[in-house]
C-alpha cells in the first residue's frame, strides 16, 4: 500500500493541476487515518479517507449535505 504522505501529495497534485484554486481541508491521525476534503464551491466538496493500518480508501462527493 502507499504511504499516507504519498497519497496526500498525490491527491493535492491532482487536484491543484485540474482544480486551479481550490481549497483543502487536511487531517491525519496516528500516522494511521488521512483525510481530505477538497472544497469547490459554498456546499460541494470531495471528502477522501484512506486508513494505512486496514487498507481502507473512500471517497464521495457532496453537494448542499447530500452525497452525489
Amino acid at each position: 500500500m502507499i504511504s499516507l504522505g504519498a497519497f496526500r501529495d498525490q491527491i493535492l497534485n491532482l487536484f491543484e493541476k485540474r482544480f486551479p484554486g481550490v481549497d483543502f481541508a487536511i487531517s491525519e491521525r496516528r500516522s494511521a487515518i488521512l483525510e481530505i476534503r477538497v472544497i469547490f464551491a459554498h456546499e460541494t466538496f470531495m471528502e477522501m479517507y484512506a486508513n494505512a493500518i486496514t487498507g481502507k480508501k473512500s471517497f464521495t462527493l457532496v453537494k448542499n449535505g447530500k452525497r452525489i
